[in-house]
């Protein structure tokens, strides 16, 4: 990949990662040659500081590190700082951060101008004079081991365990200077007090002083500044006159000879036992038991001043000035550059010569290191201007160069031995390489070359009619096939003179090919601008950044004596397990880990050069050599140290809907514990869940899985980002885990959680579910049941139809054959009375009228059989009709109360029959027995029922007597009437007349769905 572009778009991506909110706080890493074996980053204001003067410095147990300003409290995790002040923390009253101190608890103590403060599990919680604080000045800190807290305020100490504190102890210092220089506690317990006259101690319960626990040896000033000593007994003091330790009772100077005469005003020991300093004059020195040196803080306009000191449990040292934050790392790998004596920063290309020499193509043009020492080059006709763009140790002891615009040369001691230029009039060199017969292959713009014996031998190119152009990358395999990455056209191999190509058609990741390597199982592999592909029997697999790598480009690939590839990229320098890399290829495994060096690790720049080959080398000596546009980086596998701490991680913050319901500033704390918290109905549209691992050495590259149990089960890579959200959860119980892993692939194996349970609502509930339940199977069972009884509607209806038609048909017959055969019979028994003598005509006379009212019973019967007349009208006008019979044939005078329009309201068969029946009954009883002078027929519709009364003006009766007597008229007329669901009313008395009533329901008679 060209270099332009591949820094094109690196910058890009830095750019575009600046403009993301939370994006790393990634200090200005300040500049060192190969022989300092450390690298120095800073951070101020610029980089999310509240303030540049930093005043404490404390690392959690939790990994984060804060740091105390006097514009208030930051907290970092190495990748962004997140700030507390009097703004948007109310406990914090004042901003000016005195000192900062971890408990035996794991609670972190701030002091401040304005009262003292603690900080655990994301609250605040402020103590002042109420809790008994004796002066709301603090201004030192110290965590006791037993438990609890010591703490300087004003001229006294004090002693806070178990939320009280102990009697304030007066320290007595001089008028003139009210400064205690140091506090801190010793191994047996007693707090040590260090002022500028004498040092003092103060009992593990804070109730007994003893002075004069330190006796100032002649000469040594005044006391500024102490610490601890690793060792027992051992003090170390900063004086006016340099660093003096006390150990056994005896004084001594600490380095003076080099140190000089200064002024310590600020010391601290770091766990490996060195002792950092602020000496002025000399600026911030480090004495590793032997000798000081110097530290470079990054001065900019002045020179930082240490005020503090930290270090972190990945073995960072973390300083504080000033001017802001220094962190110091020191480097894993080891970095040439044109400060150290190369040609130039920019490499192209690296090799190793037969006497051990690497030799550098850079764009100022050759360089050589000989024991990691850059020796000068005195040789003719070197032009710096032209780039060497490749570079191939040639078998005299000398190297071949590719010099950009002048051709292939050739380099031996002091002698520059120029090749024919036009020669490869095709295009410029891009790669170069040996085979086993000693030819050298050239690969140039336009194809490939042979030089031998001092020409060119043989030329493969498109022209000539070989598969083969744009040459960047040539192997020969231990077939003896020779292999040509070419940059857009895939492979090309040249075995036993029969070419054949291999693109992205035939499984190459990519046809853009940078460069080779076979493994020493014969396994080729194949960097390409789109990941790793391995050939093996024939056969290529891809590997990408789905597979695990971090980039995809692959500039070079080298193999170290351990069984790991290493892959150069735009972005670092990788590591990964052969072994992995072929358990993918085969399907046994999913991804790889990988293993990712940079800045972080001694880099001066990532990004490394594949567009001169060979662009890696691996030397006798096992170690292994890459060019970069900072340099030439070189690797020692045996010794380098990968960062085997696992990032702590922290779930910072958990919201609800865009509440914040765990983390700071959150409304409702919950915690990180096996006891859920607990979300009402509906508190779960949006959750959102901030995390981060605290990685210091190279946060930007910190990668992250995730899962949430009850909603998932497989873990989720989330690359660098920092938060997650889930939509639309449903009830239930919920567990968010989350891991890390830092830039060399250690993954936290302890991940932390966030328990949670969402309420459902009353809809979401199982008595829900149950009423639901029993509501379907309501519905179902009314549904069958309304089903069945339409159906046996419809059946009953069905039925009725048939019989309808059957009644009308019987009263067709009944109408048109009996009734007109008996009318015939009885006018020919007429004809025949006419004709006869008066005995037999007035027995003829007598059949004549019995044949008559045959024929009107018979119309009766047709009237109640057939089906038409089944209405309320139709049953009106046949009482009408009978009744005026009836009556006009008993000589009593007929009224009838009847409605004017009479609803054809449907009225069974059955249900009127017995009406008709009931008031002729009624009406023969009265004509027989009531001696009545006017009868009275009414009819009503009430509603939902059908009333006919028959009154008439005779002489009554005792409806007592009669129910008592023998007769069954009366109890004929009730049961007629209960047999169709209606009832029979009687009202009677003697001499004053008789109304019985016939009421009968009309909802019997209702009409039916009827589907033929």
């Amino acid at each position: 990949m060209s270099s332009r572009s591949g820094a094109r778009l690196v910058g890009l991506w830095l750019a575009l990662a600046s403009l993301v909110p939370g994006a790393s706080a990634a200090g200005t890493e300040l500049s060192a040659t190969a022989s300092q074996p450390y690298r120095v980053s800073r951070w101020n204001t610029d980089n999310g500081l509240p303030q540049n003067r930093i005043s404490a410095l404390q690392q959690t147990r939790d990994g984060y590190l804060w740091i105390g300003t006097w514009f208030g409290l930051a907290r970092f995790d190495g990748a962004r700082f997140v700030v507390f002040d009097k703004h948007n923390t109310p406990a914090l009253t004042n901003d000016t951060i005195n000192a900062l101190a971890e408990d035996t608890e794991g609670t972190l103590w701030i002091g401040t101008a304005d009262g003292l403060l603690s900080y655990r599990d994301h609250r605040f919680q402020r103590w002042t004079a109420a809790e008994g604080l004796p002066h709301r000045k603090v201004w030192r800190l110290a965590a006791s081991r037993a438990g609890g807290l010591w703490l300087q305020t004003g001229d006294s100490v004090s002693l806070l365990r178990h939320g009280k504190f102990s009697r304030a102890r007066k320290v007595p210092m001089p008028a003139w200077d009210m400064n205690i220089r140091s506090v801190q506690e010793d191994a047996e317990g007693w707090l040590q007090v260090i002022t500028v006259e004498a040092g003092l101690l103060v009992s593990p319960a804070g109730d007994e002083v003893r002075t004069n626990f330190l006796t100032e040896p002649s000469g040594l000033g005044v006391l500024k500044s102490g610490g601890p000593g690793r060792a027992a007994g051992q003090i170390w003091v900063g004086t006016k006159t340099g660093v003096h330790r006390l150990e056994g009772g005896v004084w001594s100077a600490v380095g003076a000879t080099e140190l000089g005469p200064c002024v310590v005003d600020c010391l601290h020991e770091d766990r490996a036992g060195r002792l950092w300093i602020q000496a002025k004059p000399g600026g911030c020195q480090r004495w590793d038991g032997a000798h000081w040196t110097a530290v470079d803080l990054g001065a900019s306009v002045t020179t930082p001043s240490m005020t503090c000191l930290s270090e972190d449990r990945e073995g960072n040292v973390w300083i504080g000035t000033d001017q802001g934050l220094v962190q110091w790392q020191r480097r894993r790998l080891k970095t040439f550059t044109q400060r150290d004596g190369l040609a130039a920063d920019h490499v192209w290309s690296v090799c190793e010569g037969s006497n051990g020499t690497i030799w550098l193509g850079t764009k100022g043009g050759l360089s050589r290191i000989q024991n990691d020492r850059v020796v000068p080059i005195a040789a003719s006709e070197v032009r710096p201007e032209n780039a060497d763009r490749a570079v191939w140790p040639s078998r005299d002891g000398g190297v071949w160069i590719a010099k950009q615009g002048l051709g292939l040369l050739e380099f031996k001691d002091t002698f520059m031995k120029r090749a024919y230029r036009e020669e490869f009039s095709g295009g410029s060199i891009a790669a170069l390489s040996e085979d086993r017969s000693g030819q050298l292959w050239i690969g140039t713009g336009t194809g490939v070359s042979i030089w031998r014996d001092g020409r060119a031998a043989a030329t493969y190119s498109k022209r000539s009619g070989q598969p083969v152009t744009d040459v960047k990358c040539i192997l020969e395999d231990r077939d003896g096939a020779m292999w040509f990455g070419q940059h857009g056209q895939g492979l090309a191999r040249l075995k036993n003179g029969h070419w054949q190509t291999f693109t992205e058609r035939d499984g190459l990741s990519n046809n853009r090919v940078w460069a080779f390597h076979e493994d020493a199982e014969g396994t080729l592999w194949v960097g390409t601008e789109n990941g790793l592909t391995r050939h093996r029997h024939g056969r290529f697999f891809s590997i990408t950044r789905q597979s695990g790598l971090q980039e995809n480009a692959v500039n070079a690939v080298l193999e170290d004596d351990f069984g790991f590839l290493w892959l150069s990229g735009l972005r670092g320098i990788y590591r990964v397990q052969r072994e992995q890399l072929n358990a993918v290829a085969d399907g046994r495994a999913a991804v790889v880990e990988c293993a990712a060096f940079g800045t972080a690790d001694g880099m001066e720049s990532s990004e490394t050069i594949g567009e001169g080959q060979p662009s890696g080398w691996k030397a006798r000596d096992g170690r292994l050599w890459f060019p970069t546009v900072q340099g030439v980086v070189v690797i020692d596998p045996k010794t380098i140290q990968a960062n085997e701490v696992a990032p702590p991680v922290v779930i910072e913050q958990v919201k609800a809907d865009h509440e914040i319901i765990f983390g700071d500033r959150a409304v409702s704390q919950g915690s990180l514990s096996e006891a859920p918290m607990k979300l009402g109905p509906g508190r779960a549209r949006v959750m959102e869940f901030g995390f981060t691992a605290i990685a210091f050495a190279d946060a930007r590259r910190a990668r992250f899985r995730y899962r949430l149990a009850g909603h998932e089960a497989g873990w989720r890579d989330h690359g660098s980002e920092r938060v997650v959200h889930y939509t639309n959860l449903r009830p239930g119980d919920y567990r968010f885990e989350v891991t890390a892993a830092n830039h060399h692939g250690i993954w936290n194996p302890q991940p932390p959680f966030f328990a949670f349970t969402l309420a459902p609502h009353f809809y979401e509930t199982w008595p829900f579910f149950a009423l639901c339940g029993v509501a379907v199977v309501g519905l179902g069972a009314g549904f069958t049941a309304y089903r069945l009884r339409w159906q046996h509607r419809l059946l009953s209806a069905r039925h009725e139809g048939v019989l309808a038609r059957e009644r009308a048909r019987i009263a067709r017959d009944l109408h048109d054959d009996l009734g007109t055969a008996l009318t015939g019979v009885a006018l020919e028994i007429d004809l025949a009375r006419r004709q006869s003598n008066d005995g037999i005509a007035n027995r003829l006379g007598e059949s004549a009228a019995r044949v008559r009212a045959l024929a009107e019973r018979m119309r009766e019967v047709v009237w109640a059989v057939n089906p038409r007349c089944d209405t309320v009208s139709s049953l009106a006008s046949f009482l009408e009709q009978q009744a005026g019979t009836l009556l006009r044939a008993g000589g009593v005078r007929g009224r009838f109360a009847f409605p004017e329009d009479i609803p054809s309201l449907p009225l069974d068969a059955e249900t009127r029959h017995q009406l008709a029946l009931g008031v002729r009954e009624a009406l023969t009883n009265t004509l027989r027995h009531a001696r009545a002078r006017e009868v009275v027929v009414a009819l009503a519709l009430q509603h939902d029922a059908l009333s006919v009364k028959v009154t008439d003006d005779g002489r009554g009766f005792d409806t007592a007597l009669a129910a008592s007597g023998t007769g069954q008229g009366l109890n004929n007329l009730c049961v007629r009437l209960e047999r169709v669901g209606g009832r029979c009313t009687i009202a009677s008395t003697p001499g004053a007349g008789t109304r019985i009533e016939f009421r009968v329901p009309l909802r019997r008679a209702l009409p039916r769905k009827e589907t033929t």
